[in-house]
């Protein structure tokens, strides 16, 4: 009997997860730009309200528009942090995968030939127990190729929607980048 692991399609995956990371940059982008529109729309009951002169209102823009400025790099610098450390880690990951590969590999074919080397040496009448411990391994090597595609498959989705996101957020951040150096 085999399993075969069932996944829906990459392009679905990532799509399933682009929207709600799409929906959440766009709320963040819509309140943005409603505070930097609503600061100056305010500036006459600032000015009222809290007896302030017009460089104290200047001063409260200026600051305003230096902590959106210096936040944006920083976001966009976070986001190239974070595609650099899972790079690392995906890279690291596809090194002991192919390392416990090989090693079972290996471990595999030492076992078969103890299991050779004692059905040679077997009294008459146990080939079937030799057999036996044949068809187990075979299973045993099924499943274990069953298990290993599977986790290759789930590691091959979620690297596809960890680069939908970083390309979402990526495009997000340009967006916004070009937003401000229009205003």
């Amino acid at each position: 009997m085999t399993l075969q692991a069932t996944s829906p399609a990459p392009a679905q995956t990532a799509a399933r997860t682009a929207l709600p990371i799409l929906t959440a940059l766009s709320v963040s982008h819509c309140l943005n730009d409603l505070l930097q529109s609503l600061l100056p729309a305010i500036y006459p009951n600032l000015k009222q309200d809290l007896s302030l002169s017009f460089a104290e209102i200047g001063l409260i823009t200026l600051v305003f528009q230096v902590t959106a400025s210096l936040l944006q790099p920083a976001a966009e610098k976070a986001a190239a942090y974070s595609r650099h450390v899972y790079d690392i880690a995906a890279s690291t990951n596809a090194d002991i995968g192919k390392l416990v590969e090989a090693q079972s590999a290996d471990v595999q074919a030492k076992y078969m030939s103890v299991v050779d080397a004692a059905a040679k040496n077997a009294p008459a009448g146990s080939e079937n127990a030799v057999a036996l411990v044949r068809t187990a391994v075979a299973a045993a090597n099924n499943a274990f190729e069953t298990v290993q595609k599977a986790a290759k498959q789930a590691a091959n989705v979620a690297e596809s929607n960890f680069q939908a996101m970083a390309a979402t957020a990526e495009k997000a951040t340009a967006g916004t980048a070009k937003s401000r150096r229009a205003a």
